[in-house]
């Protein structure tokens, strides 16, 4: 993490106390757990992998987006999607519908955070307790506590080939997806096949699933091209590219 203008919070006041005062370290908001690196909680070849149900502690992780639409009128985020500073594959991973702590912090991509929750690989289940996608899962921490502890500039996403997103079939995922799941990339040159669906998607023409869930582009159409497009990639029934909003779109 060398190189990244960090600023904590507290620095102003260690600052007018003393040169030689250090921030303190934040309290951990959910209590103790193993602390790992985003790779490693995301990439079960790392041998240290910790398995689903482990209890995950992650410093000094930068946010790169967050579900900002209150669904029931709380006032509470959706999920969260934090990433390791220097990006790449692996570095990426969802906080599933965290606690904010303090509570009235807003957060936004930049903010520096340290996470802590348990690590799952989530499927829907049959009622028989089968997985009604047995192609793959979603690896995010659920439970999930959320303290900021400083800020830095957004996290540039990580150029990659639109191929690597694009499914070998019918129910048969890319394994070349699999690292980017979670994390923040850029697809460039990027040409539509068609506009969203009822489910919010809307098709490449390489048949790579653009999501609305965070952004919905305007003005999709088959033959639209763009420059390129960003957002973070998501799997559910298949990987997709969640554009975060018009910044992530360049045509």
């Amino acid at each position: 993490m060398l190189g990244l203008p960090i600023r904590r919070l507290p620095l102003i006041v260690c600052l007018l106390l003393s040169s030689a005062c250090d921030p303190p370290a934040p309290d951990r908001p959910g209590g103790s757990g193993s602390e790992l690196t985003i790779p490693q909680v995301q990439n079960p070849a790392d041998p240290e992998y910790p398995g689903a149900g482990a209890r995950v502690v992650l410093d000094d992780v930068v946010v790169t987006a967050v579900d900002g639409y209150d669904e029931d009128g709380s006032g509470r985020v959706g999920n969260v999607w934090v990433a390791e500073p220097d990006g790449g594959a692996w570095s990426g991973v969802q906080l599933f519908d965290p606690s904010v702590i303090p509570s009235r912090a807003f957060l936004v991509p930049g903010d520096i955070v340290q996470a802590i929750g348990t690590l799952d690989e989530f499927v829907l289940l049959n009622p028989d307790g089968s997985p009604q996608d047995p192609a793959g899962t979603l690896t995010e921490l659920s439970g999930a506590s959320v303290q900021k502890i400083g800020e830095t500039f957004p996290p540039a996403a990580t150029v990659i080939p639109e191929a690597d997103l694009v499914p070998l079939g019918r129910d048969s995922p890319n394994p070349a997806a699999e690292p980017w799941e979670d994390c923040l990339v850029r697809l460039e040159n990027v040409e539509m096949a068609g506009g969203y669906d009822r489910y919010g998607e809307a098709p490449t023409s390489l048949g790579v699933s653009v999501a609305g869930d965070l952004y919905v582009i305007p003005d999709v159409a088959a033959g639209t091209r763009f420059r390129s497009l960003t957002g973070v990639v998501t799997y559910f029934f298949g990987f997709s590219l969640m554009p975060r909003g018009p910044e992530d779109v360049e045509r």
